[in-house]
């Protein structure tokens, strides 16, 4: 019969080591929240800067950059195509009083974020989006949304699906006497 005795040192070091592993493993492995097919869009590619109130309806595609508000008015229709990435400067926001189509797929989401440097992006840097109570049949599809102060929605009509809302300063999003469809 071997009588050695358990050595708790050898065993709180062995915890200790593992744990730093994962703590490593973990912060190493941090990157934005994006969901899609790497390299499916070449963030080398002329950005589109974009400001105010649309006079047409428009499409989206591609890098865009929202340098002031963007306002979609009642009857206009912002279409914004799978895969394209909108950054928001700081304190802009996206008010939907027409329709926002933004369906992205499972392999080429769409993403709402900060235009910052990631390494200085935090919660709160762009205001969010709103959607008014005129806002009809806005559907928002495999989208990340992150970086954000808060979405508020006055709309029963959105469809909020398989998307990811992060990193908000206030609340991801905020139903103001409305019943949208979220999934």
């Amino acid at each position: 019969m071997n009588n050695e005795r358990w050595d708790s040192g050898k065993c709180v070091s062995c915890c200790w080591v593992a744990l730093l592993f994962l703590l490593t493993f973990a912060y190493t492995s941090c990157q934005p929240i994006e969901i899609g097919q790497p390299g499916a869009m070449s963030e080398l590619s002329a950005p589109v800067k974009k400001s105010g109130t649309l006079m047409n309806d428009e499409a989206w595609s591609g890098l865009i950059i929202v340098e002031g508000d963007v306002m979609v008015p009642n009857g206009m229709t912002l279409t914004i195509d799978n895969g394209t990435r909108v950054r928001f400067s700081k304190g802009t926001k996206l008010l939907v009083h027409g329709s926002l189509y933004a369906e992205g797929q499972a392999n080429s989401a769409i993403t709402l974020t900060s235009a910052l440097p990631f390494s200085e992006r935090k919660p709160g840097d762009w205001v969010g989006i709103i959607f008014s109570e005129s806002s009809l049949n806005s559907r928002v599809e495999y989208c990340v949304i992150n970086f954000h102060e808060q979405i508020i929605c006055r709309s029963d009509s959105l469809r909020l699906t398989d998307s990811i809302i992060a990193e908000s300063s206030i609340a991801g999003i905020i139903c103001d006497s409305s019943s949208p469809i979220i999934e």
